[in-house]
């Protein structure tokens, strides 16, 4: 359709054409850049998904629509459109003068039905503030990706960017980050936690089960204890593992809601912060089963924590934030991030531990104290598990906090 032929063409057509080196999508090509109406020669009488700032929907966009509509009606119903197939993704259709003019020519009938619109789904994206102010050079506040990726590791910054939904303006600020960042640690930690409780729940459940085998097989071996209330037998954690995966697909359990509210929010117009908000309940619900009495004594735990545990990675598969390889590597990744922008290293954190393990042990709970708030406000928290051991995690830090 450009063969450089521009004597050919009329007044008009070369007053919507803007004269470059390059070819607006083949750049290879030493041709005129097309007009905006010559796109659907390129790409087809009907586009799936346009997208553009939201400040191009008027007058740009509107221009565009009506160009590429009038140079590329198509009539799903009709074959001489270019339609036949329903959905309007054969070749390019003309005007539908010429298309009519074409069809008679040809001996077929133009139906002359309902239009199919040149885009099927426009998506305007919102605009980028820095601490509530318009990102530009001028104020001082403009950022690349490359200057966001040296803080901040790339799962944090997506799952900063999924928050907000596209079409609304993003306010990108540090402390922003810095929550995404933290939201998403614990997410991971709460995924290493369930996934080593399974694999515990998993090694029980083989022993017992080999031991009574084993005593099955002995004719020496006394009988069970029977109980005093008549109960049914409880369901094998093999049988409440295999049950929670096949409920995920059907939207049973904790996981399986957890991923059909996902999918749901992804399916009205690419809700991500719905989607991201889908984790909350069984994220919740795994730290009672976990860390509660009542938790570690629920009925059908282990289904429970299955079924989340496979509801958890389905979600962040949807959203690209699948642990990789595993949770336990995504959290060292977001550590070293954590780290790099903390100005401190792993041997810094841990003579810090040791320095505030010293001053616990000589009872002066003033410098221990002291030790364990330097870290904290630089975004490093050192705190004490149940079993005595000193760990430490990657915080959000206040605005100002530590910064270089």
């Amino acid at each position: 359709m450009f063969e450089g032929r521009q004597k050919e063409r009329g007044a008009n057509e070369r007053k919507l054409e803007r004269k470059e080196k390059t070819h607006f999508f083949f750049p290879f090509f030493s041709l005129p850049k097309p007009s905006t109406h010559k796109k659907s020669a390129l790409l087809g009488p009907v586009v799936d998904v346009h997208g553009g700032g939201a400040d191009l929907m008027h007058p740009h966009h509107d221009n565009e629509i009506a160009q590429c509509q009038a140079s590329a009606e198509v009539d799903p119903s009709c074959s001489c459109c270019g339609g036949g197939d329903g959905k309007g993704s054969s070749a390019l259709a003309s005007a539908s003068a010429s298309a009519s003019a074409s069809a008679s020519a040809s001996g077929v009938e133009h139906s002359g039905g309902p239009v199919v619109d040149f885009v099927r789904y426009w998506c305007h994206y919102g605009f980028v503030n820095v601490d509530a102010q318009k990102m530009s050079k001028s104020l001082g506040n403009f950022f690349t990706i490359r200057d966001a990726r040296s803080r901040y590791s790339a799962p944090a910054l997506r799952f900063f960017l999924l928050g907000t939904h596209y079409r609304s303006p993003l306010n990108f600020s540090h402390e922003a980050l810095e929550n995404a960042a933290d939201r998403l640690f614990y997410v991971y930690s709460t995924l290493a936690d369930v996934e080593e409780e399974l694999e515990a729940l998993k090694g029980k459940a083989e022993a017992e089960a080999e031991a009574a085998a084993a005593s099955s097989s002995s004719p020496d071996a006394p009988p069970p204890p029977s109980s005093k209330k008549d109960k049914a037998p409880p369901v094998s954690t093999s049988k409440e593992l295999a049950e929670a995966d096949a409920d995920l697909d059907l939207g049973k359990g904790p996981g399986g809601e957890a991923l059909a509210g996902a999918l749901g929010s992804l399916a009205d117009d690419v809700g991500t912060p719905g989607a991201v908000a889908a984790l909350s309940a069984p994220l919740k619900q795994a730290n009672d089963l976990l860390k509660t009495k009542a938790g570690k004594k629920a009925p059908r735990r282990a289904y429970a924590l299955a079924s989340i545990s496979a509801g958890i990675q389905a979600v962040l598969e949807l959203l690209g934030l699948e642990p990789r390889p595993d949770a336990k590597a995504s959290l060292e990744e977001l550590k070293d991030a954590a780290l790099l922008r903390c100005g401190v290293s792993r041997e810094d954190v841990a003579r810090g531990i040791e320095e505030r393990a010293a001053a616990r042990a000589a009872k002066d709970w003033a410098a221990a104290d002291a030790v364990r708030e330097r870290f904290e406000r630089k975004g490093i928290a050192i705190s004490d598990t149940v079993g005595g051991e000193t760990t430490w995690r990657p915080v959000a830090r206040a605005v100002g906090g530590g910064e270089e």
